[in-house]
């Protein structure tokens, strides 16, 4: 059930988060315009950004950017558009945060891949959009099953590194336990060297 769920928000929010990169990207005010005060944003600004009136004066100039993109972003959209962004951001914030991280890693991992390689994936998942919902699900089981294989094997992996840590320590542990043992023997010696002196 989560799976479906987090699939399908994935389906959802990429575009919209690819949509938001390359507003970043692209976006209407140049790095060096200082970003506004709220008194100086228009009322239809004010307004999709209420959310964030009290902690404008605290915000960073880029962050004041990036939210004045959004906004303006947002009011250039029609009503219909309008209704489907506020359902995505309501998905997005209702995701448990692993998956939200999860999410933003993924996309982050593929707006760094070349571009032919994201048209190329681009491509796949149409293909994948396009298959009966039966094959999809009998795809998504065998991913899943991938999924868990590879974690479980990551998982002995991660054992296996602990054990040769412990290992290490237990050696290194031994060694010095061996050096002070050395230590206090030459001591001893020492001492009764000294002691026979004099």
């Amino acid at each position: 059930m989560t799976t479906n769920y987090c699939q399908r928000a994935v389906r959802h929010v990429l575009p919209l988060l690819l949509a938001a990169t390359c507003l970043l990207a692209t976006g209407a005010y140049a790095n060096n315009e200082q970003a506004p005060a709220w008194s100086d944003l228009n009322k239809k600004q004010q307004r999709v950004l209420s959310h964030a009136e009290q902690r404008w004066p605290d915000l960073g100039e880029l962050q004041r950017r990036r939210l004045l993109k959004r906004a303006d972003h947002f009011l250039s959209l029609s009503p219909a558009e309008r209704k489907r962004f506020i359902h995505r951001m309501k998905k997005w914030r209702d995701l448990p945060v692993p998956a939200r991280k999860r999410m933003l890693q993924q996309h982050k991992q593929f707006s760094q891949l070349p571009s032919a390689k994201q048209r190329a994936l681009q491509k796949r998942f149409k293909k994948f959009q396009a298959l009966p919902e039966e094959r999809k699900q009998q795809l998504r089981q065998r991913f899943q099953l991938e999924q868990k294989h590879r974690i479980e094997r990551e998982m002995q992996r991660q054992k296996l590194r602990e054990a040769e840590q412990r290992r290490a320590m237990e050696r290194e542990r031994l060694l010095r336990e061996q050096r002070r043992e050395q230590i206090k023997r030459q001591m001893q010696k020492r001492q009764a060297q000294d002691s026979a002196a004099r």
